[in-house]
């Protein structure tokens, strides 16, 4: 296969799942929630000349996506993985990073790519394939996993699930594995990176059949194995604790004799040993709540619930005792706060469903440093850093800088987290945010070092930019084709959403445009550990 083309074959099989990952997946995520699995029934790893190929199949499910109801235990089921996988060898340490993880920009195509990669799995339209920045030059991928009866097409009943460590600087496959289990539910998998503990929990979202494990990501092998009773869609509950500890903050709702839910343990755990908990915290609740806890270690975490009484409520958790403290009716699920390393934005004062003030909460000792206005059409944004956070997936936003921006209809104002001051107030009024509602997050927002600029990604071939410090208009150039993809200092536009449509990488601080290729339509292009790399169903390969 050429660089620049992909087998209609491929593309006319693979169509309608792309089509569906689009739809079903938002731009903008408040946490890693990624469905996973695939077979791997046959592993081929090949080196030569710098050229390396992991040739595996299988058959492959994606998960479903309707409200969890509350757990009820069952039986447990037999799942046989491959044997524990024998790493190929190696020079270079496998261990989720805990810096940035910087972007490689392609300022030139070579004449052919330097590797290329067939991850496991048949070619239809149950399958989707997730990919998870580990480190510089290092991306775990996944295959997976069983949509279920709601897509037709995609049988249920024999479960499959692979992972694969992939050096992408070489193409050279680290390790790879399979599981396979019968009585699939067709509710799909999960994987989630424990900080930089090195180790992910792989587990079906059914609770009872499929994989439960927990993963040493330098190997690949399993270390622990969780429970069978955690109930449907656990990972709507389990939210890892980052930095080295491995925990997480697991929600664990309480039934009375009738099976209807009165509250809500909160607890941080091991999951290596879920029976012991560091630290319980019981909430009267009628809904599962979830705690955000971003990248962050310790202080104070957003976590947002419904009381049986008061309906839903944002509140602030420690991380290190389990305390709630700030809790305050929201008035809508997981919409509530906004953090960075020092503070906790939280929506206040709610009138029919809209917050009339925020307030920024110092994640340490829970004061109120200040409090502002929320006027309607408003949205607070974390400002994203270009460079990207170890452990999350690939399609996310940038590390956040720490800074905060408030955009109105008319203005963008970036300030200080900590004081609430402004730093600067942009006139955005020619940017086009007329009805930007609060709760979806903001617009996405670029920190462009590169330029100095603050830029608004509003969507496709739509952006907004200003300078830094000043916030006079800094234009960028928009080009039609997908959501742009930021580099260090170049921009990529793929618009493979049309039939032969092209491929381009354009300078941002001149414009100039320094290459372009033909991209196949449903063609996929993105960073994984800072490579820039091309996805066609199942066929990986790096660009640059």
């Amino acid at each position: 296969m050429s660089t620049t083309d992909f087998s209609p074959e491929r593309s006319a099989a693979i169509r309608q799942l792309l089509l569906d990952t689009v739809a079903d997946e938002p731009r903008r995520r408040k946490r890693l929630q990624i469905l996973l699995t695939s077979l791997l029934s046959a592993v081929a790893i090949l080196l030569a000349g710098g050229t390396a190929a992991l040739a595996l199949t299988g058959v492959i499910h994606l998960g479903g996506g309707d409200t969890p109801p509350a757990p009820v235990p069952t039986p447990t089921q037999t799942v046989t993985p491959t044997p524990t996988p024998t790493p190929t060898p190696t020079q270079r340490s496998i261990a989720v990073q805990a810096s940035p993880i910087t972007l490689h920009d392609v300022t030139s195509i070579p004449k052919s790519p330097s590797w290329v990669a067939d991850l496991p799995g048949y070619q239809y339209a149950c399958q989707q394939i997730q990919t998870y920045d580990i480190a510089d030059g290092l991306a775990l991928f996944s295959v997976g996993s069983n949509l279920g009866p709601a897509h037709d097409g995609c049988p249920i009943g024999k479960g499959v699930a692979s992972l694969s460590m992939m050096d992408t600087t070489s193409g050279r496959v680290v390790w790879s594995r399979s599981w396979q289990w019968e009585s699939d539910k067709g509710y799909g998998t999960f994987l989630s990176i424990l900080g930089t503990s090195n180790r992910a929990v792989l587990m079906d979202e059914s609770g009872t059949t499929g994989p439960r494990d927990i993963i040493d990501l330098a190997t690949g092998s399993t270390i622990a194995t969780l429970p069978n009773d955690l109930g449907k869609y656990p990972n709507w509950r389990i939210s890892p604790v980052w930095g080295p500890s491995g925990d997480v903050i697991w929600s664990q709702p309480v039934l009375d004799a009738a099976g209807t839910m009165t509250a809500i343990d909160v607890q941080r755990i091991d999951p290596r040993d879920f029976a012991s908990a560091k630290w319980k915290t019981t909430i009267p609740a009628v809904e599962t709540g979830r705690a955000d806890v971003g990248f962050v270690s310790d202080g104070l975490v957003s976590y947002s619930y419904r009381s049986p009484t008061l309906g839903w409520r944002s509140a602030l958790l420690d991380l290190s005792t389990g305390e709630l403290s700030n809790d305050v009716p929201s008035d809508a699920a997981y919409a509530d706060a906004r953090m960075s390393d020092t503070v906790v934005v939280q929506y206040r004062d709610f009138i029919s469903g809209i917050p009339g003030t925020v307030a920024g909460i110092d994640r340490r000792t829970g004061e109120t440093l200040w409090t502002k206005p929320f006027e309607q059409g408003s949205s607070i944004s974390v400002v994203r850093t270009i460079a990207r956070q170890p452990g999350s997936f690939v399609s996310d936003q940038g590390m956040s800088s720490g800074e905060f921006a408030l955009v109105t209809p008319h203005t963008l104002t970036h300030f200080d987290a900590v004081t609430g001051s402004p730093k600067m107030t942009a006139d955005v009024t020619h940017c086009g945010l007329a009805g930007w509602y609060w709760a979806n997050g903001g617009p996405d927002i670029e920190a462009d070092d590169s330029r100095n600029s603050i830029v608004l990604v509003l969507g496709p071939w739509q952006t907004c930019s200003v300078d830094r410090e000043t916030g006079a208009p800094t234009p960028l150039q928009d080009h039609e084709g997908g959501w742009p993809l930021f580099g260090t200092e170049a921009t990529y536009v793929n618009g493979a959403a049309d039939p032969g449509g092209t491929g381009s990488a354009f300078d941002r601080r001149d414009g100039r445009e320094l290459w372009n290729i033909t991209v196949d339509r449903d063609e996929r292009w993105y960073f994984a550990g800072g490579v820039l790399v091309r996805q066609l169903g199942n066929h990986i390969e790096p660009i640059g």
